[in-house]
């Protein structure tokens, strides 16, 4: 609730283990809170989709999640919209590309938003080839909450992957690395860089 920050208190009502049905009293509290996805609750994913009334409570899968990503060693002339969209496409769905009203980003990185399959291990970088030579694009994801270091999923920790199988595996190192996870900033509603700034 804090996080959410309501004007109006709303209920919840348990529908399963880990399911939850939240009713909203005004649309304007319920827009934020599934604008500003996605939500971490003790640095766990909290999962929240916008229910359509038919659907079972069976059949809900949360399988898929938005993330803003930061993609870091770009090239300034490549810190743009298509460029973000390229990117991101490799990813996921691209949502949207944090760009000015020249279609270009300025910065340390490219902001861009992916809706990415839990089942899937994290992204941990790309090459990016221009004009015949190579560049090795990182990732970092804003709000990430816990994952598998073992094999990058976001739908398992380490204890119940499945690539602990055998003792030679438990014991090698881990693949994916706490510096994917990039600062959280603020969460800031209303405008074109809402999703910038909590």
């Amino acid at each position: 609730m804090r996080g959410w920050k309501p004007t109006e208190t709303p209920s919840f009502k348990v529908l399963g283990d880990n399911l939850f049905l939240v009713e909203f009293v005004n649309d304007r509290d319920k827009k934020r809170v599934l604008e500003g996805r996605p939500w971490v609750f003790e640095e766990n994913l909290f999962g929240v989709e916008e229910y359509d009334g038919l659907t079972s409570p069976a059949n809900f899968t949360f399988d898929k999640v938005s993330f803003w990503v930061r993609m870091f060693n770009l090239p300034l002339g490549c810190m743009s919209l298509v460029v973000g969209q390229q990117i991101g496409s490799s990813l996921g769905q691209v949502e949207e590309v944090d760009v000015d009203e020249g279609s270009m980003g300025w910065g340390a990185f490219l902001r861009v938003k992916v809706t990415i399959d839990l089942h899937k291990p994290l992204v941990r970088r790309r090459m990016l080839k221009i004009n015949g030579s190579s560049t090795l694009v990182g990732f970092q994801y804003e709000r990430l909450p816990k994952f598998c270091c073992r094999c990058g999923v976001l739908k398992h920790g380490m204890t119940s992957c499945s690539a602990n199988t055998s003792s030679r595996k438990q014991n090698a190192p881990v693949e994916y690395k706490a510096r994917l996870r990039g600062p959280s900033p603020k969460r800031v509603f209303g405008g074109k860089l809402g999703h910038k700034a909590d």
